[in-house]
């Protein structure tokens, strides 16, 4: 079954694919997690991001030198955990909810292969010399396929119910299993038997090993260090010697001549000559100590780091190089236009705050000062000083962003950030709103007449009137510079609401969590649900240009833009690759939106009708009747006229994105369609119903009720 990408955003997406490229992917930033890497036998490698978002998986034919997303998972809590590649150039990846994809042409498409796999968090996979696949599900122990991934068999005997983290073996293809708190244990027999081998000093987790030609077993801890065994297991030394405090390791490498090869969590990367005995650090070029993992093609290492991306040495570890171009995983989600056209992006996942000069084309990252936390929000007073929230409370720069300095007296948690004309500053923080009017050095909380949860946004009208969005209660308006709030949130279906904005008309609108748009033309006495158009709710920001046209940022839908004053919304994602949208940012030249993929551009100014001219034709999908059912269900759907003769599939997909059945694949003209699906075998629960015509696509959910 091919891999479908969509996932769990299908439960509300329908994307509209367009015929002309207007979003164009900036030059950065670069940077991302880096969990795993895996090469061919050529040394074309693959190299597995993910935090917080979607997980990706990039491709290099170049060792390094540039990089190409070959696979793309859009269900945000799930992530590649484990690669490996066989000697046929078949690379698989494991999945932390236990999912298992195959692919046999270089990841141009991808397969999902859990026949016999019923597991969670695959968090290592082993080939041995004749291709047979060994997993390490972390919950379940052990399984084996000898076919490719087709089928899996389950091989504990021996290992009991304990968790399997990490696999290895040695040059006879006798296996090696690091557990969690049970030490190692060994097979000869291709997997059908384990027997532990260390002597009893192994408590805690093995999250790594390594056996090299001579035999030498290393094995690195989750807080104990190396260990070394020089007889096939029989006893084991602790060899720490030079790694200090650094003793998380997470990835560890050895050859026959000695030299060994570290990764920690706190301290970087460590080199040891003389097989353990002593370690130094190798981090010059290094601009982080958290290293996940650790490989090697002929004299080339590789190293995945915490945020920024993936470092090559050519010198055995003496120095490091930073290997990004086109590793674009930085997770934008606050943007500043400064004073001379410069763009600010603030990060999440701790990657800081970059800055282009020459709109993207190249990036410079300013955190000098910022500790390793998200920057959700940056602003900018008449004087110039920038501020920005994170974790550790708010800083600010002087000297645009060259340094940064902490406002000791700062809010807890600060989570949004507003300067009105006044120069006050109003915070949104953990336990409610916080005002300052001297810069920050003091602050005051203004208490709304509920307690609002987080406060996600702040904006203001012509009158000077401030608006507050919450996570509990909708939105909280002050006509007194924030010195008292009421609650406007009648009409409003969602009570967390993500984004707010007021037009050039002083309609206000907000962005829900799961709702989509609503507005207001009286000041938020009412509001109305505008969501013509829409087809993704989960508004993530909402911003407005200088002809008054609204953009809208979605989770899982991309862009959507309304010129009517949000009475309809378009679809607007022609060339944008990332479709989770977190900030825009507007000059005199350029439209910048800030994704789970670095920064996209609009690479010309907006008009009425370049937006009607890039518009597809009409794709529609109507809701299924009934919904909920209890066996059966019809869908109909109209295919837009001039399209004659596209290839039409309508498939049925489960919540975890397992498809179920294909219940249309033929060509049709152009014309309205009825299809009657029965689910009479399948249990209760929600399903996703996907259409393509050509090169257009929809869908909806369906609730099955028994």
């Amino acid at each position: 079954m091919k891999v479908i990408y969509f996932l769990y955003v299908m439960l509300l997406l329908s994307i509209q694919i367009f015929s002309q490229n207007n979003w164009h992917q900036t030059n950065g930033p670069h940077g991302g997690t880096v969990n795993s890497i895996a090469f061919t036998t050529e040394g074309n490698i693959y190299a597995a991001a993910w935090y917080w978002g979607p997980t990706e998986l990039f491709f290099s034919s170049n060792y390094g030198e540039t990089w190409t997303i070959i696979y793309k998972d859009l269900l945000f809590y799930d992530h590649i955990v484990s690669l490996a590649v066989n000697s046929n150039n078949v690379v698989f990846a494991g999945f932390y909810f236990g999912k298992l994809i195959r692919s046999t042409d270089n990841g141009t498409t991808w397969e999902r292969i859990n026949s016999g796999l019923s597991v969670s968090y695959i968090k290592s996979i082993l080939i041995d010399s004749q291709n047979n696949i060994f997993i390490a599900a972390k919950d379940s122990g052990i399984f084996r396929s000898t076919n490719n991934g087709d089928n899996w068999e389950k091989i504990n005997n021996g290992l009991y119910s304990y968790k399997v983290i990490s696999l290895s073996k040695d040059l006879s293809d006798n296996i090696f299993a690091g557990t969690e708190n049970h030490g190692i244990y060994h097979s000869t027999d291709n997997g059908m038997n384990w027997t532990k081998i260390d002597d009893g000093t192994l408590y805690s987790a093995v999250q790594c090993i390594s056996v090299n030609n001579n035999g030498y077993i290393f094995a690195g801890t989750s807080g104990d260090g190396v260990y070394r065994s020089t007889n096939n297991g029989a006893t084991w030394d602790q060899v720490n010697y030079g790694l200090t405090t650094n003793l998380n390791i997470t990835s560890i490498l050895t050859d026959s001549v000695g030299k060994t090869f570290a990764g920690t969590t706190s301290g970087g990367i460590y080199i040891s000559n003389n097989f353990g005995e002593n370690w130094q650090s190798v981090n010059s070029g290094l601009p982080d100590n958290f290293i996940f993992c650790i490989e090697q093609y002929d004299n080339l290492l590789f190293a995945g780091t915490n945020k920024y991306g993936i470092f090559k040495s050519i010198n055995e570890g003496n120095t490091w190089q930073e290997i990004n171009n086109n590793f674009l995983y930085t997770f934008v989600e606050s943007f500043l236009i400064g004073s001379n056209n410069e763009l600010y992006a603030g990060t999440y996942a701790g990657l800081g705050i970059f800055k282009t000069t020459d709109f993207g084309n190249t990036w410079l990252k300013i955190s000098n000062g910022l500790p390793d936390e998200s920057v959700d929000a940056i602003v900018k007073n008449s004087s110039g000083t920038i501020y920005c929230s994170t974790w550790d409370g708010i800083f600010y720069s002087t000297n645009n962003g060259n340094s940064w300095n902490h406002l000791s007296s700062s809010p807890q948690y600060p989570r949004s950030m507003f300067i009105n004309k006044t120069n006050t500053i109003f915070v949104g923080a953990y336990g409610g709103i916080y005002l300052s009017t001297d810069d920050g050095l003091n602050w005051f909380k203004s208490n709304p007449p509920v307690d609002p949860g987080d406060v996600y946004s702040f904006v203001t009208n012509s009158l000077g009137d401030i608006w507050a969005s919450s996570k509990l209660f909708g939105a909280f308006y002050s006509s007194d510079n924030g010195a008292s709030w009421e609650q406007r949130s009648e009409g409003m279906k969602s009570k967390q609401i993500n984004a707010l904005l007021v037009d050039s008309n002083d309609f206000i609108y907000a962005g829900s969590a799961d709702s989509g748009i609503f507005r207001s033309t009286d000041n938020g006495i009412s509001w109305e649900e505008v969501n013509s158009g829409l087809t993704n709710f989960k508004i993530n920001t909402l911003a407005t240009n200088a002809d008054n046209y609204i953009f809208a940022g979605t989770s899982g839908g991309g862009i959507f833009i309304s010129t009517n004053s949000g009475s309809s919304w378009r679809s607007f994602n022609d060339g944008l690759t990332d479709i989770y949208v977190y900030a825009f940012a507007f000059t005199d030249q350029f439209v910048f939106a800030g994704t789970s993929e670095g920064v996209f551009r609009l690479s010309e100014p907006i008009s009425s009708s370049k937006i009607h001219n890039t518009l597809p034709a009409k794709l529609n999908l109507s809701p299924n009747y009934p919904n909920p059912f209890n066996s059966t269900t019809k869908i109909k759907f109209t295919i837009p006229p001039g399209d004659n003769g596209s290839k039409v599939r309508l498939k049925i997909f489960d919540i975890l994105g397992n498809e179920i059945s294909t219940q249309l694949n033929e060509y049709k003209p152009a014309g309205e369609y009825e299809v009657e699906v029965n689910c009479k075998d399948l249990p209760s629960g929600v399903y996703i119903y996907y259409l393509t015509v050509g090169e257009l696509s929809s869908s909806n959910k369906m609730i099955l009720l028994k």
